[in-house]
């Protein structure tokens, strides 16, 4: 079976596609553009729509070690349940297997990374905000960018 990034969704009456279909058939000619004429004839009555994506949160630099100098940096107290006070950085070496100069220790029962991701995530929220916002950033830079290439791409085919 071929994927070509277009489906029909009898169901909701709309001929879906990819953004990047969506982006490739917006050019006159091209395969994509094709495709979407083909599906427009055979079903007149959809309507056409864009699949939207959803993604799942990724955290792309957020390492033990970035986590473990985070904490160094930003030294927290916490309170267990039964009252008594620790260190953020003690929970974290220990649930890490870390040492006390942030090294990996070998043969060492450790969390597993979503684990303590979560964790960290959870004590220090505001490293989840920043990235939410450097990714609002990269998002923004990576549309100006397509923008300039469609510019191109136009420029080209004008010749």
């Amino acid at each position: 079976m071929m994927n070509t990034g277009l489906t029909i969704n009898a169901a909701a009456n709309t001929i879906e596609m990819t953004k990047e279909f969506a982006r490739k058939a917006k050019y006159f000619g091209t395969d994509e553009y094709k495709l979407l004429q083909d599906a427009r004839k055979d079903y007149p009555t959809f309507s056409v729509a864009t699949r939207k994506t959803v993604s799942k949160e990724s955290y792309k630099g957020l390492t033990i070690n970035y986590m473990y100098n985070y904490i160094k940096k930003h030294p927290q107290t916490l309170t267990l349940e039964d009252g008594n006070e620790v260190k953020a950085l003690e929970v974290f070496t220990e649930i890490a297997g870390l040492d006390e100069n942030g090294k990996k220790m070998t043969n060492v029962e450790t969390a597993f990374y979503g684990e303590i991701r979560a964790w960290f995530l959870d004590i220090y929220p505001e490293v989840k905000n920043k990235k939410d916002n450097i990714k609002k950033l990269l998002t923004a830079k990576k549309k100006q960018a397509e923008a300039k290439e469609d510019k191109v791409v136009n420029m080209k085919q004008a010749m």
